[in-house]
């Protein structure tokens, strides 16, 4: 024992002297005088690696370096504060700064000026760091050059890189430049992996490209990986998206065959689009499928059902549904709550829709702004003023906030009920309450002050909103002050904001045209109507006869038969057919419309203008004639029947039956006889 000790001890003694010796080495490396501990010599490597960006230290350096580059826009003022501060360079610094930053051009600033710094390069990791940032910034000529500096660089350009570029592009919508990055990896021998097909499968879909997206997808399934459950997922999305149910549908079907298991996901998204087809039932047939196939729904699934069958007027099957859905440990959330209230205020039950808001509030779900509102909405369809306003007020102790849906809505009902004033009152608490009014806001204002008769309030409104704004408003308040002011009698000032805002805003819609010919022609102004048809050709619109022969019916009406001719002309160099188009029309004009006192020999210049008629001016003219006579204008109709038969314009019995029987459906005997006169002459 004694001896075994002995051997030990001298052991032990060599070690000592070996860590003493190995002491005074690390002294003297370390420039300490005399003998340390081992322990001090590596707290001392740690503060150095410390300062040169350990990892212990790094979210410090970080903060700070974000911090000098927010104070500073990128310059030499911040390369120098940089400078001082920062003694080493690392990949981890660059890397880990890029996630923080949002300005591209301090980003790049600093990620240059890195790499300029001693000792430090950067790498594949640093440079899919900016290229993320410029990409999502959308500055594809800093990508691209990025690219470049990496080749140069002699940097490893492998398939991430691509798959960056490729989504920044693809985000961008600029698919033609994804499938351009795609193709340039075969230069680089990057070779294509499942993520850089669904990058781009992805980009097609959302683009609406489905020729391109089932190419890509087909040399996918050939040539290239497999595809995941993402790839089907993100072609079934596309094609709900478009409508493509059975196309959707099929694609679940040949997910299954290729081994994949469809997610809640894949079965989501195909039921929403069901559901928004009108296909409810199928729905849920498919939520059937989902169960056998051993896939849980989740509450989304349920929500997506459900406010599938309260479109469809189903809010019985609706609420069965909801409550099966603990069966599946399925809580209803803001959502599933929100969409029964809607579905039962829009089937007129607001008994249940107030009830499942009492017992949304008892189960502690709290309901949202959308959730008051649909509510509220409900309340104010049914004149039921009080109680959406008790809402309201609910709404403000409980301190939530008001969005613009919830203010249009309480101005639209105000403004129906034929309270514009209280209307006008809400308005300018939404715009104290800093929530901005837009078009739909306006126009439900707009709309009320006009029906209730308050025109120069609505026209008043509507300047303020130039005034403030600096532009013309929308044409949608445009379209209503418009209408309005039709309405009120004030054709000239309608017409002058017509034309404002085709100065300031471009071309308006076919309904805004429609409206004020319709309007101008009523107000005994065939001119302006006229002018107004001119605009609507030249900007491209379709200009139907309806159009003409009321503006022809008003110059005749006037006794302008030299602007009827030019009417006429207008409709024979379109090439209109326009026989039996009286027909069609006249059948919805009014009969008790005062006999114009007009002499025939007024008629003249329209006399001339069939003394030359070719055989299809000739049915054209008999359109006339039937329209005259429909429209009750029996002394301009007489004029022109006499000088037809006077010019023997009857070609055909047809054509003077025809005629005879415009004048028998009128009922008047007289001038039947006159078109059997002419008849008889054939």
């Amino acid at each position: 024992m004694a001896r075994s000790l002995s051997k030990g001890g001298a052991h032990l003694t060599m070690w000592v002297a070996t860590l003493c010796v190995s002491s005074r080495s690390f002294g003297q490396l370390s420039n300490s005088r005399g003998p340390k501990r081992p322990g001090r010599i590596f707290d001392q490597k740690k503060r150095q690696n410390d300062k040169i960006g350990h990892p212990s230290n790094l979210q410090h350096e970080v903060q700070t370096i974000c911090q000098i580059m927010q104070e500073k826009s990128w310059g030499e003022d911040a390369e120098l504060k940089l400078k001082q501060f920062l003694k080493k360079v690392t990949s981890h610094h660059v890397t880990e700064v890029l996630k923080c930053m949002d300005s591209v051009e301090t980003s790049v600033g600093f990620f240059l000026w890195a790499g300029k710094q001693s000792g430090y390069k950067h790498n594949s990791v640093t440079y899919h760091g900016i290229l993320n940032l410029v990409g999502r910034k959308k500055d594809f000529k800093c990508l691209e050059n990025l690219l470049i500096s990496m080749k140069l660089e002699k940097c490893k350009i492998n398939t991430v890189t691509f798959n960056i570029i490729i989504s920044s592009y693809g985000k961008a919508g600029l698919t033609n430049k994804a499938w351009a990055s795609f193709l340039k990896m075969k230069a680089y021998r990057c070779i294509p992996d499942t993520l850089t097909y669904n990058t781009l499968l992805d980009a097609y879909v959302k683009n609406n490209e489905w020729s391109k997206a089932k190419e890509i997808y087909a040399e996918m399934v050939k040539n290239g990986p497999h595809p995941d459950s993402y790839t089907f997922n993100t072609l079934i999305d596309g094609l709900t998206n478009v409508k493509r149910m059975k196309d959707a549908c099929l694609l679940l079907s040949q997910m299954v065959q290729s081994g994949f298991v469809p997610t809640s996901v894949s079965y989501n998204t195909l039921m929403k689009g069901l559901c928004q087809d009108g296909k409810v039932d199928e729905a849920s047939s498919l939520m059937n499928n989902m169960l056998s196939n051993g896939c849980m729904p989740t509450t989304v699934t349920f929500n997506t059902i459900i406010d599938g069958m309260c479109k469809m007027g189903k809010v019985e099957d609706a609420a069965r549904i909801m409550s099966a859905m603990h069966e599946y440990k399925c809580s209803p959330d803001v959502q599933t709550y929100t969409v029964m209230i809607n579905g039962y205020t829009e089937a007129g039950k607001m008994e249940e829709a107030w009830s499942l808001f009492l017992e949304m509030k008892n189960k502690g779900c709290t309901p949202d702004v959308i959730t008051y509102g649909v509510l509220m909405d409900g309340y104010c369809k049914t004149n039921r003023l009080d109680a959406g306003f008790e809402l309201l007020y609910e709404m403000l102790d409980k301190k939530i906030p008001l969005n613009t849906i919830v203010y249009t809505m309480f101005m639209d009902c105000l403004c129906k009920t034929n309270k514009s004033d209280l209307a006008h009152l809400i308005l300018d608490d939404m715009i104290c309450n800093n929530c901005i009014p837009d078009a739909v806001t306006y126009r439900a204002l707009i709309n009320g002050l006009s029906r209730t008769g308050h025109i120069e309030r609505a026209y008043g409104l509507m300047m303020n909103l130039v005034k403030e704004s600096s532009t013309y408003p929308s044409l949608v308040n445009c379209k209503a002050l418009i209408d309005g002011l039709c309405k009120s009698g004030y054709i000239d000032e309608a017409m002058s904001w017509f034309g404002n805002f085709c100065d300031s805003r471009g071309t308006p819609d076919l309904v805004t045209y429609k409206l004020l010919i319709g309007n101008t022609c009523r107000a005994g102004k065939p001119d302006d109507a006229y002018k107004l048809l001119g605009k609507m050709r030249q900007k491209g619109f379709y200009t139907s006869r309806k159009y003409y022969l009321n503006v022809l019916l008003g110059f005749c009406s006037q006794g302008c038969f030299d602007s009827a001719c030019e009417v006429f002309k207008d409709l024979m160099s379109m090439r209109y057919a326009v026989y039996n188009s009286a027909a069609e029309y006249c059948g919805g004009l009014s009969r008790n419309e005062n006999v114009t006192g007009t002499s025939c020999n007024k008629i003249n210049p329209l006399h001339s203008a069939l003394e030359s008629a070719s055989d299809e001016e000739f049915l054209a003219f008999v359109d006339v004639f039937q329209f005259l006579c429909q429209s009750n204008k029996s002394v301009l109709a007489k004029g022109l029947l006499e000088h037809m038969m006077h010019c023997q314009c009857f070609s055909t019995i047809f054509d003077g039956i025809k005629v005879l029987h415009a004048w028998l459906s009128n009922g008047d005997l007289e001038k039947s006889i006159l078109a059997l006169t002419g008849l008889k002459r054939l």
